[in-house]
């Protein structure tokens, strides 16, 4: 009996203890309902989202990316001529599955209401206030902002449209907006003449967006591999289809001394356009410094990217190590011994020449080498391609200081692209000069 009273005098006060602690809980909310939502999404219970109409720069690449395959979902369904309109028979006839109405119904499911309601957008006027595009493209966004309201995030975005082609087609303003509760979003395109994207006012009063069939999105997470492989796809799209654009995200101090003008570089892409849409990252390393984050890409032809972070969209590109020594490089190559220092040269000389940068190439040659054999640029560059491997894997066999001053190293090259050639036998002459320079000649033996 005893026992039975303290357990009810525990539980009472058990009861008491809860009562107090949901009216704290209440009050707290009801303090903070104005400027606090409480969000559960993929797993983040609790994430705190603070309200604000504020226009901002978007901080997160995997928001960026969220974007990006919006809008491309966006551009997918407003393709004409896009393979979910149609089948093909046996013949290679292709045959139309919906009518025009019922695309239209299909297009309107990813349009904002506010537009809608605006213009008075129906199935039968939508092409007259929502342009549609006859191939199909890929999206690459420029620039964005973005602003919070409740469980919606608002985006204004600038962005280009490039074919398969590889050819800039059409540059884009839009609004987007995700409801990050129901995973779904809207667009409404901005045909208006804008100068600059800061100029584009952001859309107020979005509320819930409702589910249906075409408008909803997957949240992407993106880790170090993707975000890696995301700047390299990234680059060589604009080299080919945008080199001006590409050209200014190079590291300005890099671009000033590889290239020198914007010229040099289109026409180094212009040259090397089939390889550079082949590059794909194979390796990766990510570098944590002091304002920016690292990240140094190898494709797989052993050519190293690195690309520098501050934020979202705010990067700079480096095509490779050897154009701009680092303060690294420098120090190892000051205590290195002669034998050292000449590999660390050859790495770099071979690295030229995988990265298709002959001019770099030929200019450490020497003089009296060049006079001899290779007088242009141009002769050069065709001896490798017909003598040498343009890519190739470099074994370093016997070396030899004999002669002072002056460094031999006899080596063999096997083809990166096809191991089954055969290989390549050099015999490679080194003078090392003042500092980091060199110049080299070279005898190819078979």
């Amino acid at each position: 009996m005893k026992n039975i009273k303290y357990i009810i005098i525990i539980l009472i006060l058990l009861l008491i203890f809860i009562s107090v602690l949901l009216v704290i809980v209440n009050n707290k909310n009801k303090n903070n309902g104005e400027n606090i939502l409480k969000i559960d999404t993929e797993g983040d219970v609790g994430q705190e989202r603070i309200t604000t109409n504020n226009v901002e720069k978007v901080e997160n690449l995997g928001d960026l990316k969220n974007i990006e395959n919006c809008i491309q979902s966006y551009y997918d369904i407003f393709n004409n001529n896009s393979d979910m309109y149609y089948t093909v028979d046996d013949s290679g006839n292709k045959e139309k599955l919906f009518n025009d109405e019922d695309i239209n119904k299909i297009r309107l499911d990813l349009i904002s209401k506010s537009y809608i309601e605006k213009n008075n957008i129906t199935v039968n006027n939508l092409n007259k206030y929502i342009k549609s595009i006859n191939e199909k493209v890929i999206v690459i966004v420029s620039d964005i902002r973005t602003a919070r309201e409740d469980s919606i995030d608002k985006y204004i975005v600038e962005g280009i449209l490039i074919n398969y082609d590889n050819t800039v087609v059409d540059k884009f303003y839009m609004y987007v907006n995700l409801d990050i509760e129901n995973n779904t979003y809207s667009i409404e395109p901005i045909y208006d003449k804008v100068q600059n994207i800061d100029n584009i006012k952001i859309n107020d009063n979005i509320g819930k967006i409702e589910k249906n069939k075409n408008n909803t999105y997957k949240n992407v997470v993106m880790n170090y591999d993707e975000i890696s492989n995301y700047y390299i796809n990234r680059y060589k799209r604009l080299a080919i289809a945008y080199p001006e654009l590409a050209y200014n995200y190079l590291d300005e101090q890099y671009r000033e001394a590889r290239f020198g003008s914007l010229d040099n570089f289109k026409k180094y892409v212009q040259k090397n356009k089939e390889d550079i849409a082949k590059i794909r990252a194979a390796s990766y390393i990510t570098n944590y410094k002091d304002g920016y984050t690292e990240y140094v890409v190898k494709d797989q032809y052993d050519n190293i990217y690195v690309f520098e972070e501050k934020a979202v969209l705010d990067y700079t590109v480096k095509l490779d190590t050897y154009t701009l020594e680092s303060d690294k490089f420098n120090s190892t190559y000051k205590t290195a011994t002669n034998k050292e220092k000449v590999l660390m040269n050859l790495d770099k000389f071979f690295q030229m020449l995988n990265a298709n940068d002959y001019s770099s190439a030929y200019g450490v040659l020497s003089d009296e080498f060049k006079a001899k054999y290779f007088k242009t640029e141009d002769s050069f560059e065709a001896f490798v391609k017909q003598y040498m491997y343009v890519h190739a894997n470099t074994t370093y066999m016997n070396y030899s200081d004999e002669i002072s001053g002056v460094y031999t190293y006899y080596i063999e090259l096997t083809d990166k692209a096809n191991e089954k050639n055969p290989k390549k036998k050099m015999n490679i002459v080194m003078k090392l000069l003042e500092g980091t320079d060199f110049k080299i000649s070279f005898e190819v033996i078979n």
